[in-house]
């Protein structure tokens, strides 16, 4: 009998055990597991054209290093393929060609992550950028053409030239967020229909972030529009030139599957 009643006092203190125990774990508070987020990385934007009809132009692959640093552009025309080598103590080049030109090579060394003095193979001055609280304030090339760049809350508001009025330009700020791993503001400077315009405005290289803060928003000069995936990430951007003209840039992600 008194081993019964031992068995039941070891069970019950057993029992009592298990609940406490139960009950602390209750209490523990559990980290949430945190929600993968989409790809901000823009591995691939298409560009189309519509006129009359609407047709591929062409594409543009980005590859990137573990620095999330841009290191190759592939694009099917006019340039074939950017190169993007980063060397010690700040030293960058860059080297694209198109069907028009031959092989540019920029070279430059980077300050704080920005570029003040690009050289251009073949072109026999450099091309000077001066900052102000971060942002582009000037640039000043070997072919007369001067940019200065206003800009308001942290958008660009305005380029007004010297040398060349095509490259003045007003902006208005869109409510699309320009936190994509490449400048947003670069995709209608590709479309451009003025020859050297993505050398004198440095495209590649404001592709690879070393003209300073980029704007917060993507800034229109003209009419646009655009949507977004089911993300909540900008799928389709298109603007619209003078002349009627429609762009449209379809972006793909590192996280989507890409088909070319």
């Amino acid at each position: 009998m008194n081993k019964l009643k031992t068995v039941v006092k070891i069970s019950l203190i057993l029992l009592l055990t298990q609940l406490a125990f139960s009950a602390c774990s209750d209490n523990e508070e559990v980290e949430p597991v945190p929600t993968p987020q989409p790809s901000r990385t823009i591995t691939k934007v298409d560009i189309y054209k519509s006129t009359d009809k609407v047709e591929l132009m062409t594409y543009l692959i980005f590859t990137y290093d573990s620095q999330n640093r841009l290191i190759r552009i592939n694009n099917k025309k006019p340039v074939g393929i950017i190169n993007y080598v980063y060397g010690d103590k700040g030293a960058m080049s860059y080297n694209y060609a198109t069907t028009e030109s031959p092989l540019v090579q920029v070279n430059t060394t980077l300050e704080d992550g920005r570029a003040y003095i690009c050289n251009f193979a073949g072109q026999e001055n450099a091309i000077a950028y001066s900052y102000e609280n971060g942002y582009l304030k000037a640039s000043n090339s070997n072919n007369n053409i001067g940019l200065q760049y206003t800009w308001k809350d942290g958008d660009l508001a305005a380029i007004v030239s010297t040398g060349d009025s095509r490259y003045s330009s007003t902006f208005t700020p869109t409510y699309v967020v320009n936190d994509y791993s490449i400048d947003l503001n670069t995709l209608p400077q590709l479309v451009s229909s003025l020859p050297d315009y993505t050398t004198v405005m440095n495209t590649y290289g404001q592709m690879a972030g070393i003209l300073g803060k980029r704007s917060q928003h993507f800034v229109a000069s003209g009419l646009y529009e655009e949507s977004y995936d089911r993300q909540g990430r900008l799928k389709l951007l298109t603007v619209y030139t003078s002349n009627a003209e429609g762009y449209t840039f379809k972006m793909h992600y590192a996280d989507n599957v890409i088909e070319e």
